[in-house]
């Protein structure tokens, strides 16, 4: 019994911060979804309740509905004398993306292996995956905790991770129940670009110009929303510089760093300059030569007549 109990408070906490961890890919930052989240008013309020009771077969009406600005998402509550049951709702096109439900855990005996909840798991995420990201997601952590498995599959197109898109679940093993899953999906893949203008090491000359050290880490490229970044860590910061421009775009400094952001901007000339100067005098010295030689055995035999 204090297995369980142990069981239901680890859920509750892990199930918070994989709410919490998925619902803030609904942030969308500005840069790479341009997208406000809409006020939530009387007619949207009404078709989300009436959304959520649909996918519960329920006609109880709602606790509470509210528009999280912070993790721009809308959330509705449900909750019965022994049940607590919450949904989250995509902002931009008002359909179902997450679905808590702490009372549907087992007796923590495990009766499901790996194998049998991870097919559940993909059961679900068929169901609640638009078709067309299906295959882009993949299979990225997975982990047994007292009384449930949680599985996590991550967004990638062309081999680049889409930051924060994804789809996780929790399954109970002692009854094969869902007790929670939560999706996030933006753009689709024809609308992204993934080849990148600027190279890896155009991106880290842009920080060594910019900042005068060398990144820590070497850039590698991710996906905003449908923007390609090379992104690298610098000491006291991360930083996604934009592949077009070299910009600056997305600057997180890391826990009790003083790094303040500098203005970043990739220059093709000073670039050439820089990389291959000497490269192009030795070629320009060459080519002069060839010239001076060429012009030599036109004009001598001339002279000579």
């Amino acid at each position: 019994m204090k297995n369980v109990e142990i069981g239901i408070i680890s859920l509750a906490v892990l199930l918070l911060i994989s709410q919490i961890g998925f619902s803030q890919g609904f942030s969308y930052p500005e840069f790479a979804y341009n997208f406000t989240v809409p006020e939530l008013n009387e007619s949207t309020k009404q078709k989300i309740i009436e959304s959520a009771q649909s996918y519960l077969n329920i006609t109880q009406e709602p606790k509470s509905i509210e528009h999280d600005k912070e993790l721009g998402i809308y959330k509705v509550l449900f909750q019965g004398e022994k049940t607590v049951i919450s949904l989250t709702f995509d902002p931009r096109t008002l359909e179902l993306v997450g679905y808590y439900n702490l009372n549907r855990g087992g007796d923590g005996i495990e009766t499901y292996n790996r194998d049998q909840t991870l097919q559940i798991a993909e059961n679900q995420l068929i169901k609640s995956v638009p078709v067309t990201y299906i295959d882009e997601l993949f299979l990225a952590e997975e982990e047994k905790s007292t009384g449930y498995y949680i599985f996590v599959w991550d967004r990638q197109i062309n081999n680049i991770e889409v930051s924060g898109e994804g789809f996780s679940t929790f399954v109970d093993y002692s009854n094969g129940n869902i007790l929670s899953w939560s999706m996030r999906v933006g753009y689709p893949a024809s609308e992204i670009d993934t080849v990148p203008t600027l190279t890896k090491d155009q991106a880290v000359y842009v920080i060594e110009k910019a900042y005068g050290i060398t990144p820590i880490r070497e850039p590698y490229l991710r996906i905003f929303g449908k923007r390609l970044v090379w992104e690298t860590l610098i000491p006291g910061a991360f930083v996604a510089l934009d592949t077009d421009t070299g910009e600056t775009i997305l600057f997180n400094p890391t826990k009790g760093s003083n790094q303040q952001q500098l203005p970043t901007h990739f220059n093709p000339i000073a670039y050439y300059r820089d990389t291959y100067g000497v490269y192009v005098i030795i070629v320009l010295i060459a080519i002069a030569g060839s010239a001076t030689y060429l012009g030599r055995n036109k004009i001598l035999p001339h002279l000579k007549k």
